[in-house]
C-alpha cells in the first residue's frame, strides 16, 4: 500500500516538474505525402507555362503542357483527398 502511494505521489510530482510536451520522434514523409504536395503545384505551373507559350510560336508544345498540367492537378487533389493519415 505504501509503495503504491509513493509511486502515485512520484508520478504526480514528476508530471508537474517534467516537460509538459514530449516531442514525438520524427518520421520520414511518405511518398504519398510528397506526391500530394508536388503534383498540384506542378500541374498549375505546367498550365500557366503552356498558356504563356501558347501566345508564342510553339503552340503544340503549349498544348502538351496544358494537357499535362490538366492531368496532374486533379491527381494531386485526389491523392490529398483520399489520403488516410497513419495512426
Amino acid at each position: 500500500m505504501a509503495g503504491k502511494l509513493a509511486m502515485g505521489l512520484a508520478a504526480v510530482f514528476a508530471r508537474g516538474i517534467g516537460p509538459s510536451h514530449v516531442e514525438e520522434p520524427e518520421t520520414s514523409e511518405s511518398m504519398r505525402t510528397r506526391l500530394m504536395e508536388a503534383l498540384e503545384p506542378l500541374g498549375f505551373m505546367l498550365i500557366m507555362l503552356g498558356l504563356a507559350l501558347g501566345f508564342g510560336v510553339t503552340a503544340l508544345a503549349a498544348f502538351y503542357l496544358i494537357v499535362a498540367g490538366a492531368i496532374l492537378m486533379p491527381v494531386g487533389y485526389l491523392v490529398q483527398k483520399f489520403w488516410i493519415p497513419e495512426s
